[in-house]
C-alpha cells in the first residue's frame, strides 16, 4: 500500500511488503521505485521487509525540493528508516547509491549496510582517451550531455537504450512508463537537476562508513570507462568493506540501473538484467489463485498494456501451456483478475467507511477509489465493462459487494430509490474518469489535483444534499 512520509518540504513516497529485517530501495535518477519491481518479490520471499521508496521529486514523490543533492536524498532515506523502525540495509541505484554511501556515514545507528548498484558516489575525472576508445562511453556521455545542457527527453531515452542493451522482458512497456513520466515538465527538470549535481559530498564520507558495504557494477556501463576500477576506489576507501564483497562487475554487462537477478542479488557474481522467468515459483505451487494473483500483479505493472498468457508463465517460470491445467485461456484469467479487483474494492471502501455518514462517507469512499486505481490500474481496468456470466458467477457478488458500498455512500443524502440509482451512475462515473485521468497523467494544468479532488468531492457532497431535499 502506498504510503508517505511528511517531512518540512514535501512528501517522500514509500510502499512496504513483507515481515523480518528490514532492506529500504532507493531508485536512479529519472526514474521511480518501479523499478524495482522484480526485487521486491524476491525479497519478501526470503524473508525481508522491504520499503521501496520514491527518492524526492520522483514517482510519487512530490516535486519543488529546494534540493536535489545526495546528502538530501540520504536525509531522506534515513528519515524513512526511523519512522518504519530500523536498523536497515538500503540498496542504492545510481545519484542513490552516492545518498546510501552518506546515510551510511552519518546514522551509523540505523544503518547497517549499504548494497550501492552502479553508484555515483565519487567525483568524476574525465578520461578523454578512454572515451575515444569506448564507443559505448562516448555514446552514453553524448546523451547524458544532452540532458545536462537542454532538458532533452529524447535525450534521456537514447541514454537508457545505450545503458541498457540487455532488455527486460517488459522493456517496451517500462521504457514507455518512463518516458511519460518524464514529459511531465516538473518531473523533467527534477532530472535535469539531478544529472548536474556533484557526487563529491558522497565520496567525502567514504572513509566514514563503517557498516558493510557491496559494490555492483556492470562491465558495459557507458558511464565509466573501467566500471570495475571504480567500483574497487569506491568500496577501497570503506573500511568495512571486504575483499570479497568489495565490488562485483559482470563481464559484457551493462551499468546495473536495473537491480540485477535473484542469482547475482543473492550471490554477487553477476549483473545482468533481470526478466519475469528469473522470478520463478516452483511448479507444484500453482493453482488458480496463483495465476490469478500474478496475473493481477502484471497487470498492474504492465498497465496500460494489455495482460497476455506469455508473460504470466514467465513470471511463474513455467512453460504457457502449463497455465491451462488452471484457467481456461487468457478472457478466463482476466475475468478472474476482475474478480480479486473488485472484491479488493469493495473490501477497501467497507473498511474504509466504517463509522462513516454522508459527507465524511463520500470522502472517504472516494479517497478509496482513487487510491485503488492509483496503486492498482491493472486489476481496476479489468473491472470496468467486466460482465458476470451468471448469478453463480464470483463476479457477480464481487460487482455487488461494490455497489453496495456506494449504495452506503448514498444512505446519509435522504434520497428516494431512482435517484439513489442516477448517484451511484454519476458518482462511479465522475470517480472513474478522475482516477484514470490522473493515473495516465492527464492533468497537465499547473493547479494541485488534490485541490481540484477536494473540490470535486465537496461539489458532489453539496449536489447530493441538494437533491436530497428537492
Amino acid at each position: 500500500m502506498l504510503e508517505h512520509l511528511i517531512t518540512d518540504e514535501g512528501s517522500i513516497a514509500y510502499d512496504v511488503a513483507g515481515t523480518g529485517p528490514l532492506v529500504v530501495l532507493a531508485h536512479g535518477m529519472g526514474d521511480s521505485r518501479h523499478s524495482y519491481r522484480f526485487l521486491v518479490h524476491e525479497l519478501v520471499a526470503a524473508g525481508y521487509r522491504v520499503a521501496n521508496v520514491d527518492i524526492r521529486g520522483c514517482g510519487d514523490s512530490s516535486v519543488g525540493w529546494s534540493s536535489y543533492e545526495r546528502t538530501a536524498i540520504a536525509g531522506d532515506l534515513v528519515a524513512v528508516v526511523r519512522h518504519l523502525g530500523g536498523p536497515a540495509v538500503i540498496v542504492g541505484q545510481s545519484i542513490s547509491g552516492g545518498a546510501a554511501t552518506i546515510a551510511a556515514a552519518t546514522a551509523p545507528d540505523v544503518i547497517s549496510g549499504i548494497v550501492e548498484l552502479a553508484p555515483f558516489t565519487r567525483k568524476q575525472s574525465f578520461d578523454l582517451l578512454g572515451v575515444l576508445r569506448h564507443k559505448h562511453v562516448r555514446a552514453g556521455m553524448t546523451q547524458l550531455t544532452r540532458v545536462m545542457m537542454g532538458s532533452s527527453l529524447a535525450g534521456w531515452m537514447k541514454y537508457l537504450d545505450i545503458a541498457i542493451p540487455a532488455k527486460p522482458a517488459d522493456w517496451a512497456v517500462e521504457r514507455a512508463r518512463i518516458e511519460t513520466a518524464l514529459r511531465r515538465p516538473e518531473r523533467m527538470a527534477v532530472l535535469h537537476a539531478m544529472t548536474k549535481t556533484s557526487p563529491a559530498d558522497a565520496g567525502a564520507h567514504l572513509a566514514a562508513v563503517r557498516c558493510p558495504v557491496l559494490v555492483i557494477e556492470g562491465s558495459a556501463d557507458p558511464d565509466w570507462v573501467d566500471p570495475r576500477a571504480r567500483g574497487c576506489a569506491s568500496s577501497a576507501t570503506c573500511p568495512r568493506a571486504s575483499e570479497s564483497s568489495r565490488s562485483s562487475t559482470g563481464p559484457g554487462t551493462t551499468r546495473t540501473r536495473r537491480p540485477p537477478p535473484p542469482s547475482s542479488r543473492c550471490s554477487s557474481r553477476s549483473s545482468r538484467r533481470p526478466s519475469p522467468r528469473r522470478r520463478a515459483m516452483p511448479r507444484a505451487g500453482l493453482a488458480p489463485a496463483t495465476v490469478t494473483q500474478a496475473a493481477a500483479d502484471l497487470a498492474d505493472e504492465l498497465s496500460p498494456a494489455p495482460l497476455n498468457m506469455s508473460v504470466v508463465a514467465e513470471r511463474l517460470g513455467v512453460k504457457a501451456p502449463s497455465l491451462y491445467k488452471h484457467v481456461d485461456g487468457l478472457a478466463d484469467l482476466t475475468h478472474r483478475v476482475a474478480v480479486l479487483g473488485a472484491t479488493e474494492l469493495g473490501d477497501a471502501l467497507r473498511d474504509a467507511m466504517q463509522g462513516r455518514a454522508g459527507g465524511d462517507a463520500l470522502a472517504a469512499a472516494a479517497q478509496t477509489v482513487r487510491t485503488y486505481v492509483k496503486e492498482h490500474p491493472g486489476r481496476y481496468a479489468a473491472t470496468v465493462g467486466a460482465t458476470p456470466t451468471g448469478p453463480e458467477d464470483p463476479l457477480a457478488a464481487a460487482l455487488e459487494h461494490t455497489l453496495g458500498s456506494f449504495a452506503a455512500v448514498l444512505h446519509g443524502y435522504d434520497l428516494d430509490p431512482a435517484q439513489q440509482i442516477h448517484a451511484i451512475r454519476m458518482l462511479r462515473s465522475i470517480l472513474h474518469g478522475f482516477a484514470t485521468l490522473e493515473t495516465s497523467n492527464g492533468f497537465q494544468m499547473s493547479t494541485d489535483v488534490d485541490e481540484s479532488f477536494t473540490w470535486m468531492v465537496d461539489f458532489i457532497d453539496r449536489g447530493l444534499r441538494a437533491a436530497g431535499r428537492s
